[in-house]
């Protein structure tokens, strides 16, 4: 052993049948015997058993004294991920510092809730830019539900699944619906009430209050925790 380096763990890092700490120690060795005799390159640390405590740091000058072939080997590259950012900054979306990258190489993100859940994410494969770091960052604020809002025969939940919803009166992000008036109803959340994950998300509400809207011909009701933050609380009379 001529030396050592901190690098990147070996992929059985990321494999939870492999017991005990994975050490991020590569040491710099030379083959003292075999058909390779005299080459120097890296080994992982967790795979030296006899390790002698006094191996030095890698230095130039260890480096320049044992090359491999005409030239060194490079030392392992330590990749740098850190997320930055909170769930209240501006836009709501965690952000992150990368480095160490392979320029040009593909990379995967994936997201899970706390139950384990697929999180949806628009895209799942990304190119390494140039500079050997990656793009990645998570809205934390609203996003779109997979399920529409709509109007419902009363200021209930659950319209849909017990024949109080009326079609053809579903909306999304961007549709209007005209009401005139308020009533107190079931209380509804566009949040998780059997999680903390979204506990600090600037744009959660929950509300009793109902409004009753004119849409496609029908009338009927909606939560006020669906209509814009900005025009809820308008000062409607009640129904």
């Amino acid at each position: 052993m001529r030396c050592w380096e901190e690098g990147n763990a070996p992929v059985e890092a990321d494999d939870p049948s492999k017991p005990g700490p994975i050490s991020r120690k590569w040491f710099y060795v030379t083959i003292a015997t075999g058909e390779h005799t005299g080459w120097s390159g890296y080994v992982h640390a967790d795979l030296v058993k006899e390790q002698i405590d006094e191996t030095p740091r890698c230095t130039k000058a260890i480096m320049d004294a044992y090359p491999m072939g005409d030239s060194h080997p490079a030392p392992p590259i330590r990749l740098v991920f850190k997320i930055v950012g909170t769930c209240t900054t501006t836009g709501g979306t965690l952000t992150a510092q990368s480095s160490g990258f392979a320029p040009g190489g593909e990379y995967a993100i994936g997201a899970a809730y706390p139950d384990g859940s697929t999180y949806p994410l628009p895209q799942r494969f990304y190119t390494v830019n140039s500079d050997g770091s990656v793009n990645w960052h998570c809205p934390t604020q609203m996003r779109e539900d997979g399920h529409k809002a709509y109007l419902s025969t009363v200021p209930e939940n659950m319209c849909r699944t017990r024949g109080c919803a009326l079609s053809g009166t579903e909306m999304g992000t961007g549709d209007q619906v005209t009401v005139d008036c308020v009533t107190n109803g079931a209380r509804t959340t566009n949040g998780q009430d059997n999680s903390p994950v979204d506990d600090g998300n600037p744009s959660l509400a929950s509300s009793t209050r109902w409004y009753r809207g004119h849409r496609n011909g029908q009338t009927g009701f909606i939560s006020e925790v669906w209509i814009a933050a900005q025009h809820r609380g308008l000062g409607l009379p009640l129904c």
